[in-house]
């Protein structure tokens, strides 16, 4: 399920907004490297697993070892993916976006 944050820029400190808007765009980029590899790496997986029977040219495991050697990047691409949005996410819940403008009520 995707979460949707927003928060004024205004409201975050100079220091912590560079950070922040780095790491989205690295995630960002994560994912769009994820997408081609799949689409890329799963078709040649999908040729390896039905044109390699028809060929006759390795056996069961052969052709079992190219089709998960075709799709190890696109599942690296993920992990690397999935940790830049954990890291995304600790960032976001570590911002205070408290200002003067919207004082919060002292503690009793």
């Amino acid at each position: 399920m995707e979460t949707l944050t927003w928060f004024r820029s205004a409201a975050v400190p100079p220091d912590k907004l560079g950070p922040l808007l780095s790491e989205y765009l690295a995630l960002d980029r994560l994912r769009a490297v994820r997408r081609l590899l799949l689409v890329r790496c799963g078709a040649l997986a999908l040729m390896a697993a039905v044109v390699g029977p028809l060929v006759g040219w390795l056996s069961a495991l052969g052709r079992s070892l190219v089709v998960a050697l075709f799709l190890l990047p696109p599942a690296w691409a993920w992990l690397l993916e999935r940790r830049a949005d954990l890291r995304l996410s600790a960032r976001l819940r570590s911002i205070d976006t408290r200002t003067a403008s919207h004082p919060q009520a002292p503690p009793n």
